[in-house]
């Protein structure tokens, strides 16, 4: 968006705008191509699924009423590493709708 406004306040001629533009919006379309890239993976899909188990297993966990120092130790562990992944994810997701957006405007 920032790139937009400069280019709104500077004079350009009209065909020198155009490429800008068409510069920008291909940029743009190949950050989100690349991130739609990433969302699909393999590994983004693995990511996905040890966070789901990771989740499950800190659930679990946290229904037993006394914990070893080892059983503690993955309760955090899990806890600390379902978050991670939870908070990339999300900012993946962010970052598309975001090149998204932009290549829309």
């Amino acid at each position: 968006m920032k790139a937009v406004n400069i280019l709104e306040g500077v004079q350009y001629s009209e065909e020198n705008q155009l490429e800008t533009y068409s510069s920008l919006a291909r940029f743009v379309d190949a950050e989100y191509q690349q991130l739609l890239g990433i969302l699909k993976s393999s590994a983004f899909e693995s990511k996905q699924q040890f966070m789901t188990k990771a989740t499950e297993e800190a659930e679990k966990l946290q229904q037993q009423r006394s914990l070893s120092k080892d059983e503690e130790r993955k309760l955090r562990m899990c806890q600390k590493m379902s978050s991670i992944d939870k908070a990339e994810m999300k900012n993946r997701e962010n970052e598309k709708n975001m090149y998204l957006k932009l290549a829309m405007t």
